[in-house]
Parts: structure tokens; C-alpha cells; sequence
């Protein structure tokens, strides 16, 4: 499923794009699994670019209670967005990355567009996750804001755990 040791590589950007197995995909399933997340539980599922797409395709599997969707920069345009939870996607107006996913097919998702503020032509800039971390703050402040989804606020104390995740053979 890839020659590079690398799961969230290109190849990987493809396949999820696509709609086929994935290997990017599959090391954060099992990092679910090790974290003790278990199919029916609630989960609120996000993510910036390809971690966009893989809580897209997570939040859509069915293996779990989504409670919510939030996705950055990232490239959703063909998979369909059904569930009956809340949903937002964030896009940069200049950010290539999210257009790669093809023609919109997101109908479940609210889409919060604007310019990303980096330099005209600045392709790197404009999908940067500091440039998101802006307009999240921006959207937060903004009067719209009661008009757009209301995601879960988690409840209780969690504490952040690294999974390294890498193919083998």
C-alpha cells in the first residue's frame, strides 16, 4: 500500500481523495483502537489538510457515534457528507489543497470561505494551519458565528497522547 515509510504521504492524499484504502488512514484507526476508542463510541472528529479527510472518511464510516465534523484546508470535494451530526469545513479561498478533492459533493457541510491573508501566489502560506488558526479565531468572534453548526465541547480532562504511526515491509 505504498512504498515510502511514510503513511501520510502523497500516495496516501490519493487514495483518500479516491475513495480506496488508504494507509494514513488505517494508522489512525488503529491509533484509535489503541487509545481505547471502541466502535459506538462518540467521537467529534477533526483535522487539517489529509487529517481533514481522514476524520471526514472516519466521521462517515459508520464504525463510530459521530458527534461532529471539523475539517481545515482539506480536500472533501467528492465524499459525501451524510451523517446527522454538526459539520464545518474551513477553506481558504487561495488554498489549492481543498479544490484538489474535485467538484463539491459535501451537501452535510457547512463551508466557511475566505482569503487566507498570505501574499499573492503564495501557495504554502495560504494552506498553512497558523493562517486557520486566524480565521477559527476570526470566526469565533464574528456576529455570523451563531449561525454556523455548534460542535460538541468535550467534557471532563483529557490529556494528549503521540501515536507514531509508519508502514512496514
Amino acid at each position: 500500500m505504498g512504498s515510502s515509510l511514510d503513511p501520510f504521504d502523497m500516495e496516501s492524499n490519493v487514495a483518500l481523495v479516491a475513495g480506496v484504502p488508504a494507509a494514513s488512514l488505517l494508522g489512525v484507526h488503529r491509533a484509535m483502537t489503541r487509545a481505547g476508542i471502541k466502535p459506538g463510541d462518540a467521537v467529534t472528529f477533526t483535522g487539517h489538510s489529509q487529517g481533514g479527510i481522514i476524520a471526514a472518511r472516519l466521521a462517515e464510516s459508520g464504525r463510530y457515534r459521530t458527534t461532529g465534523l471539523l475539517t481545515v484546508g482539506s480536500p472533501l470535494g467528492t465524499l459525501a457528507i451524510t451523517g446527522p451530526y454538526p459539520a464545518l469545513a474551513l477553506r481558504h479561498t487561495d488554498d489549492l489543497v481543498p479544490r484538489l478533492g474535485g467538484s463539491d459533493r459535501t451537501s452535510g457541510v457547512m463551508v466557511v470561505e475566505r482569503p487566507s491573508g498570505a501574499a499573492p501566489g503564495d501557495i504554502v502560506g495560504a494552506h498553512e494551519r497558523t493562517g486557520y488558526h486566524q480565521t477559527a479565531r476570526d470566526i469565533d468572534s464574528s456576529p455570523a458565528r451563531p449561525r454556523l453548526p455548534e460542535l460538541p465541547v468535550p467534557k471532563g480532562r483529557s490529556a494528549p497522547r503521540l501515536y507514531v504511526v509508519r508502514r512496514v515491509g
